[in-house]
């Protein structure tokens, strides 16, 4: 283990001296590269009419705009020239690292590129399925640029492993098996792009290369990885113990040192979010077998004035972009912008496992004791045509019976149990659901699964029935489906209607929806700002713990849906009125919602505002 603590000093002593490179290199790929991606994205969507993109759609899109999906296809495979890039250009920026060597950043760029025509249509394969499907499942891609965004939502992993210890023990090997064949291939890309040989040669090397070398990779990532984490929960807790010294002690003056304080925190920020780039391409660099010499053509030498003149623009680059942070701080901490008090929504209609889902006994026990806002809760379409409140398509999971919902008519759905957090309780029609919710004074925000029957039909014989019911309940909507919310703001414009994303792939789709309800996983706050703007609500669900409440507190959403009300409202009620400046810098350390190079580009992008 010493040796291992010993290359991790080296690291840590050698890195900063590359910080300014991997930071131009990344601010290049994600807002230069990135955002163009994402612009040829969203124009390519509107030039076509398509509003969004989703798992409703990709196939009718497939099948009947050929020409629209061949573009997609093409921004896909130049995401994962980009991806290659990235990798290449770090792989390589780390044997210089190992070798103490500081390569000029304009040749490293050049190199970088060239090494772009090893791809082929089979590496690219290799690609897709390593980049996009097993790297971001075993969670080694959470740091690594690009593809850092790649994930599953967190809803699914927790329906998974809540569902049953099947469930459970299905989705721990399935990460661990993800996690095997990364490591197994993690040397893949470094042959590639250092030594002369096919793809398949370089899974083969791979393979053999890593064969007993687990433990190794192990040992590293706890001494780099973990040495880093260590430091920063040490420097962040004491800077924020410091301010509440400041803020005991020297209150009239307290607000400077908070903002030189963020300063630094931010700062902090940065350097590890450098770190956590470096670090994998260093273990993967620093374990393989061979050694290979790389040579620069640094072109065109840079004369000594020109140098000098960049090295003057440079500091004053950064003195001025540190004097605006500073003042963008010191304005953040003293103003009176605290954090949204966002609505409570039960989900289906529980909290704390008081009652089985989208049953009228936890509705009952829900709105007596937590009083939310609103109750929100699942309607499906039985065999009959009728609405029957229920969240899953298949029946066995919840009543035992291994049956679909449309396949049971109403009645034969009303004589089985739900079984659900160690309760039980008759499967409910929506309308006797709704009366005992009318009864109880009780919203409800309802949602529509998707069916069969066309979005037009479905809303208006839904309207027929219940939209009386809804306005004066003052319920609302929200769906999966884009079309049955288009339709339904567009036959009753009076009830709102929100369209369910669990994705955030494109920003805010153009809709006539009242709001979104969208995920946390992806949701961040340029979405909620822009809905904001154009005047759409953003509810966010499943907020279940207080660092996520924070977070997308800090964003200003509008409602939160939860399964654990008491958490939201105390940790709400603990954070209402005018937070101190240890509070602002805590909740910045607990959040993370100012990561420094997202911070960097957004005052870019906003004039420093």
């Amino acid at each position: 283990m010493r040796s291992y603590l010993k290359k991790t000093w080296a690291f840590y002593a050698q890195s900063p001296s590359y910080f300014v490179t991997v930071f131009l290199f990344q601010l290049f790929v994600l807002e230069i590269l990135g955002v163009g991606l994402l612009f040829a994205f969203q124009t390519l969507l509107d030039a076509s009419g398509i509003n969004y993109l989703s798992y409703d759609n990709i196939g009718p899109i497939f099948m009947h705009q050929p020409f629209i999906a061949a573009w997609l296809i093409l921004l896909l495979l130049v995401a994962l020239i980009a991806i290659f890039w990235e990798f290449s250009f770090m792989i390589l920026l780390n044997q210089f690292i190992i070798k103490q060597e500081h390569p000029p950043f304009r040749a490293l760029f050049r190199l970088s590129l060239q090494k772009l025509k090893k791809v082929r249509l089979g590496s690219l394969l290799f690609f897709f399925i390593y980049f996009m499907l097993l790297f971001p499942l075993s969670g080694m891609g959470s740091s690594l640029g690009i593809i850092s965004n790649i994930r599953i939502p967190d809803f699914v992993l927790e329906f998974i492993i809540h569902s049953s210890l099947w469930g459970l023990v299905g989705v721990t090997l399935f990460y661990c098996l993800c996690f095997y064949i990364t490591f197994r291939l993690i040397f893949t890309l470094p042959y590639l792009i250092l030594t002369d040989k096919k793809i398949s040669a370089c899974i083969k090397s791979s393979w053999i290369l890593s064969r007993h070398k687990f433990f190794t990779f192990l040992a590293y990532v706890i001494s780099l990885f973990g040495s880093m984490v260590f430091f920063r929960f040490l420097l962040s807790q004491g800077l924020v113990n410091l301010q509440k010294l400041f803020d005991q002690q020297f209150p009239q003056n307290s607000a400077l040192l908070a903002s030189l304080l963020m300063l630094g925190l931010q700062l902090f920020s940065l350097i590890t979010m450098i770190l956590s780039l470096l670090i994998p391409f260093f273990i993967v660099s620093s374990m393989m077998d061979f050694d290979v010499e790389i040579k620069l053509e640094n072109k065109n030498k840079i004369p000594r004035f020109v140098q000098f003149i960049g090295t003057i623009l440079t500091l004053s680059f950064v003195l001025i972009f540190t004097i605006g942070l500073f003042a963008s701080n010191y304005s953040y901490l003293t103003s009176n912008n605290e954090l949204s008090n966002p609505m409570v929504i039960s989900h289906r209609g529980v909290s704390n496992g008081n009652g089985a889902q989208n049953t009228i006994p936890a509705l009952i026990a829900t709105s007596k004791t937590y009083h939310p806002a609103y109750v929100e809760m699942d309607i499906r379409l039985t065999k009959d045509n009728k609405w029957v409140v229920m969240h899953d398509a298949n029946l066995f999971a919840l009543t035992g019976v291994n049956k679909k919902v449309n396949q049971l008519t109403l009645n034969q759905l009303e004589k089985l149990t739900v079984h659900d957090n160690n309760h039980s309780a008759p499967v409910a029609s929506f309308s006797d659901y709704f009366k005992e919710a009318n009864r109880l004074h009780q919203k409800l925000l309802i949602e529509i699964k998707s069916t069969n029957r066309h979005p037009q039909k479905l809303v208006e014989d839904f309207l027929k029935q219940y939209g009386d019911e809804i306005v004066d309940n003052q319920a609302q909507i929200h769906s999966l489906n884009f079309n049955v919310i288009q339709e339904l703001r567009t036959q009753a414009p009076a009830i709102k209607a929100f369209y369910i994303m669990i994705f955030n792939s494109s920003g805010v789709p153009e809709s006539k929806a009242s709001g979104f309800s969208m995920e946390k996983s992806t949701l961040d706050q340029s979405f909620v700002s822009t809905a904001q703007s154009r005047g759409q609500e953003v509810y966010t669900w499943d907020i279940d713990d207080a660092a996520s409440l924070q977070q997308v507190r800090s964003y200003g959403v509008d409602a939160v849906i939860t399964d654990n009300i008491p958490m939201v409202k105390n940790t709400m009620k603990e954070s209402l009125g005018k937070l101190s400046y240890a509070q602002k810098l805590n909740l910045f350390v607990e959040t993370n919602q100012i990561s420094a190079l997202k911070h960097v580009i957004d005052l870019f992008n906003v004039g420093g505002m």
